[in-house]
């Protein structure tokens, strides 16, 4: 993946994970994470609206699904969806 494409995703994130919104200082030995919303597997590619910065420990519990489950309360997480606010994701 290009670099100014992970630069790009990363100042759109505001170097926040985009599923649970911690930033990068949270995690100071491990980089966010470029990750595929719509996974390869499933058909997704590298188009910009596919890619969301995620901190390893959501972007492991997603894996290779299409979306996340926030094991707190039980709730889709999915950035950029029409229930993601922008801050943290409400169920509906």
């Amino acid at each position: 993946m290009d670099a100014r494409v992970r630069e790009f995703v990363r100042v759109r994130a505001y170097n926040r994970c985009e599923y649970c919104q911690s930033q990068q200082e949270a995690s100071p030995l491990i980089r966010l994470q470029m990750e595929h919303i719509i996974p390869i597997k499933h058909g997704g590619g590298d188009e910009l609206e596919n890619l969301a910065l995620a901190y390893a420990e959501c972007n492991l519990k997603k894996s290779s699904d299409l979306a996340g489950i926030d094991p707190d309360n039980r709730c889709m997480k999915r950035p950029r969806s029409p229930s993601f606010s922008g801050h943290r994701t409400r169920c509906q």
